[in-house]
């Protein structure tokens, strides 16, 4: 699945933040905040897919924040307030 694999690429970049020592340089938090980002969105995208693939019609909504209640519900995800 392209998206899981997308989804690892961007949280195997994103950790590679916490080699960095404080105090952070602007250069490091933009980068930090723009992996964020992409992390999430293809995070949401990805439970997106596999909630339609698995029936779910919440899923079709295209709200992130929906799509991130029904993977809560349906076990994808273990902390709903976390992800909201």
């Amino acid at each position: 699945m392209k998206k899981y694999e997308n989804f690892c690429a961007s949280l195997s970049n994103m950790k590679e933040i916490y080699n960095y020592k404080e105090p952070f340089d602007n250069v490091a938090l933009t980068g930090l905040v723009g992996l964020y980002k992409i992390c999430f969105e293809q995070a949401w995208r990805m439970m997106k897919n596999i909630l339609e693939i698995h029936g779910y019609e919440e899923g079709a909504t295209g709200s992130p924040k929906i799509i991130l209640k029904t993977a809560y519900k349906a076990g994808m995800i273990k902390d709903e307030e976390k992800w909201l």
